[in-house]
């Protein structure tokens, strides 16, 4: 059973590199990345993922996100 984990972040190095060690690593994983909140909102409803992994640094909150569903 393939894994679905969407990858946001507003850093283009770390989605890239997240992406390619999660995906050398594990063989069932597919994973997509999103830029900004309105990319992970269509890319949440397109592909329905097992988990949402965002690191948005706004100036109100400094903190990490996973989501699992």
């Amino acid at each position: 059973m393939t894994r679905k984990i969407i990858i946001a972040d507003d850093h283009f190095v770390v989605r890239l590199g997240t992406t390619l060690i999660l995906e050398s690593h594990y063989k069932d994983v597919k994973v997509s990345c999103a830029e900004s909140y309105i990319n992970i909102k269509k890319s949440e409803e397109k592909i329905s993922p097992d988990l949402l992994y965002f690191n948005f640094r706004p100036t109100y909150f400094k903190t990490t996100y996973f989501y699992f569903f």
